[in-house]
């Protein structure tokens, strides 16, 4: 065997644990701050005021149509009650559902200012369970356009890859991270620096 080749050989071998604890740490981690991908998706989707990708992310939902003047989805004129509507739940002071995502989306993108926070949400409270709003699994938080101490912030709550529901309004961003009736406390898992 040459010097040259015992070096290789050496060097080599040297080489292997390092490029191994590199691939696995690359494979495991991210940086501190750096919300998942998911969030990441939304809060890149408003900064570019990008609607029609905030609409392709909603995950619809199938419910039937009420005549109840209080109800939501309500029924279309002509329609029976009981028809079945794809929807979307969205919220302001109220929770409701509507067929018209677009327009859910452009107040998304009307009211969001910078993001506050993204807060991973406990289990899913009684009034979201069946036939309750999906709940979602994170909820990324923006404050208001006129800033994070105004009361017209923006929650859009994410579950796997999809936008589940929106609250746009009667909150500032720091209230979206206090429990409300029954929900467990969001767990902050980012917030920018």
């Amino acid at each position: 065997m040459t010097a040259s080749s015992e070096m290789s050989r050496a060097w080599g071998l040297s080489v292997v644990p390092f490029v191994l604890v590199g691939v696995i740490l690359a494979g495991c981690s991210t940086s501190e701050n750096e919300p998942p991908e998911v969030a990441q998706r939304i809060i890149d989707l408003v900064a570019e005021q990008d609607l029609v990708g905030l609409v392709n992310a909603v995950s619809m939902q199938l419910r039937p149509c009420t005549l109840n003047p209080e109800g939501s989805p309500r029924c279309d004129q002509g329609d029976v009650e009981g028809t079945t509507y794809r929807v979307f739940p969205s919220g302001a002071c109220q929770g409701f559902w509507t067929t018209d995502v677009e327009a859910t989306m452009q107040g998304v993108l009307s009211a969001a200012g910078q993001p506050f926070a993204v807060a991973r949400l406990g289990a899913p409270p009684d009034w979201a369970r069946d036939p309750g709003p999906p709940y979602g699994e994170y909820a990324i938080i923006f404050a208001a356009q006129s800033g994070a101490q105004a009361p017209d912030a923006v929650a859009v709550f994410v579950e796997g890859d999809a936008i589940v529901r929106t609250q746009i309004g009667c909150r500032r961003a720091d209230q979206f991270l206090e429990p409300g009736v029954g929900e467990e406390r969001p767990e902050v898992i980012w917030e920018p620096e």
